[in-house]
């Protein structure tokens, strides 16, 4: 008999195929569903049904407000809301005990075996002051440190975090670096389970046949093509990125930049690109379906992760944009920090640059341009391409599950 497995999330797709939101969490989530009955509890959306099944997925959205005006996990996703956006905080206390309520009557409801929640705040947080109450085991999965913004608010914000690790039964982490920040804050050691995400690896294969993608952008084939793939937010670092790409750009080289991705910086970045004379080097493409997220890998020549430590301490431990290009074969040059550093060695399968230091990125940039760098660096990246896909990430999340479960028992 199948056991039941709560994933409590604040970002999860509204549909198959969502450009705006978590595709390798519908992943993972439909890999764990042929084991087990998987049930994902997220917030609701306008126009989306409060309960349906996709993938063999139940998928439960509970509502927090007025339909319209339940945006607190819209456009960059609700962390970034949280910083930026006043209505986020107005919402915040309805969001909470939204959540709070219908984790409860999921976990009745559908006899839960164990829960696994996407973030510390809110749902590790509120699983772990329920947790003497509910008595099943609770997994608590972290991509990034997006957490610090909770630390940051006073001491009892540090006290949430570590009675959060107190009471839970296992974390997942991303790389070490997350492991580090969490340490600092909890003023003690642990040993968090490390697994990255998981990408599609099978379809950066299939995308291959599609030949026309790269004249269906204008893109000459003398061009070197480099690509973003994230959220146009402070985080991403994209901002210096435009500045090598500038760098490139008086210097004559001949290339495109992709960006794939939305978010609040867009205009400001568009406006930087025309206001710079780069505006027809810079292609910004917007939220891609997989798919076409896949025939970009194909036709870029290296894949850029610029990404920073923003102004609340929030960074991506490993973003999906360098595990897709070490699945699809591309390699990426990315900042040597955080979980980059866990996975990139500087000239062995990648390139590494000082974070903020566009000059740095600029000088990791024009190696792409000599094919001898190109060619040392590839094979090294076939070795390591399969180990994030869907099926071995699955397996070690079901490993995992089995121990806590059986243990139960």
């Amino acid at each position: 008999m199948k056991k039941n497995v709560l994933i409590v999330t604040d970002s999860f797709p509204r549909w198959e195929g969502d450009s705006q939101s978590m595709n390798q969490l519908f992943d993972l989530a439909s890999s764990l569903a042929k084991k087990f009955n998987v049930f994902v509890l997220t917030p609701h959306h306008y126009c989306c049904a409060l309960f349906e099944r996709l993938n063999d997925i139940n998928i439960i959205r509970y509502k927090y407000f007025y339909p319209k005006w339940e945006t607190i996990c819209s456009d960059d996703g609700f962390i970034e809301n949280m910083k930026k956006k006043k209505s986020a905080k107005f919402l915040l206390p309805c969001f909470i005990f939204s959540e709070f309520i219908s984790i409860i009557k999921t976990i009745k409801k559908f006899d839960i075996d164990i829960i696994i929640t996407r973030g510390l705040f809110p749902h590790g947080i509120l699983v772990a002051l329920i947790k003497k109450f509910i008595k099943i085991p609770h997994i608590l999965s972290l991509t990034d440190t997006s957490f610090t913004l909770l630390s940051k608010i006073d001491f009892f914000g540090n006290y949430l975090i570590k009675h959060a690790l107190k009471k839970t039964d296992n974390v997942v982490i991303t790389c070490v670096y997350i492991r580090y920040i969490l340490e600092k804050i909890a003023g003690t050691e642990f040993s968090p389970m490390i697994i990255p995400d998981c990408t599609d690896t099978e379809i950066f294969s299939i995308s291959k046949e599609k030949k026309n993608y790269k004249k269906n952008l204008n893109i000459s084939k003398n061009d070197k093509v480099f690509l973003f793939e994230g959220n146009l937010i402070e985080k991403s670092g994209i901002q210096y990125l435009l500045h090598a790409v500038k760098l490139l750009k008086n210097d004559n080289y001949e290339f495109k930049l992709l960006i794939i991705g939305t978010g609040n910086l867009e205009d400001e970045l568009k406006n930087w690109c025309k206001t710079n004379g780069i505006e027809n080097d810079v292609k910004f493409l917007g939220g891609l379906d997989k798919t076409s997220i896949a025939e970009s890998y194909m036709i870029s020549d290296t894949v850029i992760v610029p990404f920073i430590e923003d102004i609340f301490g929030d960074i991506d431990g490993i973003p999906i944009s360098l595990i897709n290009a070490y699945s699809a074969g591309i390699p990426v040059i990315a900042t040597k920090f955080s979980g980059a550093s866990d996975i990139i060695k500087d000239f062995y399968n990648g390139w590494l640059f000082e974070k903020e230091n566009y000059y740095d990125l600029y000088s990791k940039m024009k190696l792409v341009f000599n094919s001898q760098y190109i060619n040392s660096i590839k094979p090294n990246i076939c070795a390591i391409s399969t180990q994030y896909s869907i099926d071995v990430i699955s397996d070690k999340y079901s490993n995992l599950i089995h121990d806590y479960v059986d243990l139960k028992k």
